[in-house]
């Protein structure tokens, strides 16, 4: 992709950022990139061009979308990072993590929102910005990894300036994630996690609205009790959940640190320990491997 701003329109709903899309390529030089949706009916269209147009195409697609629709946010990147043009054109990147112990994810409501919150946070700070989730509901996760004073100084400056053209619903940093917290999207490799029991004493499940309390708590309940993480699944509309399992003791303790731990963050929608399960509910579990 040719450096430029990259220029952002979001709506809720198709019909008003179609027509805010034709307003922004006929009001100034920009090039249309991609129309993004995210789940709850958000959308965003993005174009690159220099800053004057990229600025101009926003303003015009703006007051198209706001006059036939509903306007969720407006934005203008003026020199974004490579790694926003990748996550943009949802590529991934060839990034060694090794050593990058810390985690950090801003949670936001819509993309245009999260992209601002990515290029602020990677700018501020020696981190990596290890990928971006959508989990429904119009929730977008961008996860970052570094150090910790580097993660901590990367979420702060990501929130504050994702919060001045949107709003951003939760963050959090976990200095040193359990090592079971190895997954899709924040593991640090890709190599395969076997599990080691051969029977449940009992099941816990825990489920957030939003991905942030989420990981929180599922660190928590891992390092609180001899637990292993079966599964964490995107459920829609922004709920997510895990499932640990273990003897029944462990996993209450474990249920019960990791519903401390994700109030912290966000919003627990619902959890629950499950003594003895029946067989075939195993069938049901999308275990980790």
């Amino acid at each position: 992709m040719k450096a430029g701003a990259l220029g952002f329109i979001e709506t809720r709903g198709n019909t008003s950022n179609v027509y805010a899309l034709d307003a922004m390529l006929k009001a100034a030089r920009v090039e249309y990139i991609d129309q993004i949706g995210i789940g709850g009916a958000y959308v965003t269209s993005v174009v690159l061009g220099d800053v004057s147009a990229a600025l101009a195409s926003v303003a015009a697609g703006a007051k198209e979308a706001d006059a036939i629709g509903e306007l969720v946010c407006q934005n203008v990147i003026p020199s974004p990072h490579e790694r926003i043009y990748q996550m943009v054109q949802q590529r991934q990147a060839d990034q060694d993590m090794t050593g990058l112990t810390a985690l950090g994810i801003i949670e936001t409501l819509g993309f245009a929102t999260a992209m601002q919150a990515a290029d602020t946070a990677i700018k501020s700070a020696r981190v990596l910005l290890a990928d971006w989730l959508k989990v429904g509901g119009g929730k977008i996760n961008i996860i970052v990894r570094g150090d910790v004073a580097a993660v901590r100084t990367a979420v702060e400056a990501g929130v504050a300036f994702g919060n001045k053209i949107g709003k951003v619903e939760a963050h959090t940093l976990i200095p040193h994630p359990h090592e079971q917290l190895d997954i899709y999207p924040i593991g640090l490799s890709s190599k395969p996690r076997h599990s080691q029991r051969k029977d449940s004493a009992a099941l816990g499940i825990l489920e957030t609205r939003g991905f942030a309390p989420l990981i929180r708590g599922a660190d928590a309940a891992l390092k609180e009790a001899s637990v292993e993480l079966v599964e964490w699944r995107q459920v829609g509309s922004g709920f997510v959940s895990f499932v640990v399992e273990g003897n029944v003791a462990d996993v209450r303790s474990s249920i019960d640190a990791g519903l401390n731990a994700a109030q912290q963050v966000g919003q627990v929608v619902s959890h629950v320990v499950i003594p003895r399960p029946f067989d075939t509910l195993d069938f049901c579990l999308k275990r980790l491997s």
